[in-house]
């Protein structure tokens, strides 16, 4: 535009004065433009910043900028009317669509201007910015913002894993801030370790892969891994992850007895499937009176086998990563593998405690008998010995009259007298008793 003007000046000017003269203006004019161009290309040249950057909505953007050591640098949105701050020292002078949302980078003494900018709008694409460098009064041509929209999480793990061993994973996203790459959160599975690494790409933009290892187990059989870069919420969900285990015979496997027949059940647990297989007393053909069914459902292996009781049975699983066996009775005492051996250990135990119970209930009794009987011994003798006091204690005047009361073998002298209803009935003999009847002493009445 400057030009423009220049030349249209410069031909109303010559019509005037003449030709000679339109000359010599031609080249002061020429070294005018040189040095104005000259001027600017100066002041320009000590800024460098990039014609655009590319900025990922939500995510933060850095606009790169390099000068001479300065004191402070303010940024400033370009428009064809006053100068609008972008980052200032002063933050009440920064528009409100950029406030809270701006700072510099590096240190200004070692020539670093970079702008950052925080949590890009979807509104700030299409705006250009320029910095100003104090005290120098030097700035920079203009920089144009340009928003694209989120990209998605990526997620990448083998689905098929062994137990016992790491697995990796990693979780990729795309983002326009080096200085502040998105946070990224495993969700799923309790990583062992987690790397975060960030490269740029040749569109300008940032790379930030997680690289995460896991512990596989037989429990996360089936589970999906899941990434969330944690500034919007967006995820990255796995495969199902498939886990490899060796054979495992759980405990709910036994042998009982059902109509007179032996009924043994081997559960296992594995993945890929195992093959199951059945010993007798030891031999690892099958009688041919035993039978053998299986059944699958999903990593659970069920094996049936029946056949006539009495013998020692052992289930045997195997897959190609290892195996497993599992040794049952099968003898009806001992049916259902520990089970059945627990109950009758627990039935002898009662048995045992109902003897004590009963041999000290015995005792009781027998020690109770015995001092009832000497308690009645003990009143016999008393009262033996009483009768004889008594009948000492009368003397001479009182006599058994022997002579005449004949004793017979056959008399029983404490027999009871059922009619009158005394039993034991002793008759205890005083100084005025006849004689007649001192021979009925010890005689029941």
């Amino acid at each position: 535009m400057t030009k423009g003007l220049v030349f249209i000046c410069q031909r109303v000017w010559c019509l005037h004065e003449g030709r000679l003269k339109c000359a010599v203006m031609d080249r002061v004019l020429k070294l005018f433009l040189t040095a104005s161009l000259l001027s600017c290309s100066c002041r320009c040249s000590k800024v460098r910043v990039p014609k655009f950057v590319t900025a990922i909505k939500g995510t933060c953007v850095v606009v790169p900028c390099s000068t001479t050591s300065h004191t402070y640098a303010t940024w400033y949105k370009y428009q064809h009317y006053g100068y609008p701050p972008v980052y200032s020292k002063d933050t009440k002078d920064i528009i409100n669509q950029f406030r809270g949302r701006t700072s510099l980078l590096g240190n200004a003494m070692q020539g670093n201007c970079s702008l950052k900018i925080d949590n890009v709008r979807q509104e700030d694409g299409g705006i250009s910015v320029y910095v100003w460098i104090n005290p120098h009064n030097i700035y920079g041509d203009y920089t144009e913002i340009k928003v694209l929209a989120p990209s998605e999480t990526r997620i990448s793990v083998e689905s098929t894993q062994v137990e016992g061993t790491l697995f990796s994973a990693k979780c990729t996203v795309r983002h326009s801030c080096p200085v502040s790459p998105p946070l990224l959160e495993w969700l799923g599975l309790s990583s062992v370790s987690n790397e975060v690494t960030t490269t740029q790409d040749s569109g300008g933009l940032w790379v930030s892969v997680a690289h995460a290892q896991f512990n596989a187990s037989r429990r996360d059989h089936g589970k999906r891994l899941t990434c969330r870069r944690m500034s919007d919420g967006n995820t990255a969900i796995s495969d199902a992850i498939h886990i490899l285990f060796p054979p495992t015979i759980l405990p709910d496997s036994a042998c009982w007895e059902r109509e007179g027949s032996l009924h043994c059940m081997c559960w296992v647990e594995a993945e890929p499937n195992a093959s199951i297989s059945w010993t007798v007393d030891g031999r690892s053909a099958l009688l041919p009176h035993f039978n053998m069914t299986n059944n699958y459902t999903g990593m659970t292996t069920v094996s049936v086998m029946t056949g006539p009781t009495g013998h020692f049975v052992t289930c045997e699983a195997a897959n190609y990563l290892g195996n497993d066996t599992y040794q049952m009775s099968g003898f009806p005492q001992l049916a259902q593998g520990t089970d059945g051996l627990t109950y009758f250990i627990l039935a002898a135990i009662v048995l045992i405690v109902l003897g004590i119970v009963v041999l000290g209930v015995h005792r009781r009794m027998k020690k109770r008998h015995e001092h009832s009987r000497g308690a009645k011994n003990t009143r016999g003798s008393e009262n033996t010995s009483q009768c004889r006091q008594n009948i000492e204690s009368n003397g001479t005047q009182t006599k058994v009259r022997q002579k005449t009361y004949e004793w017979h073998k056959d008399d029983n002298i404490y027999a009871n007298d059922v009619s009158g209803g005394h039993i034991w009935s002793t008759a205890m003999v005083t100084s005025q008793a006849p004689e007649d009847e001192m021979a009925s002493i010890y005689l029941n009445e």
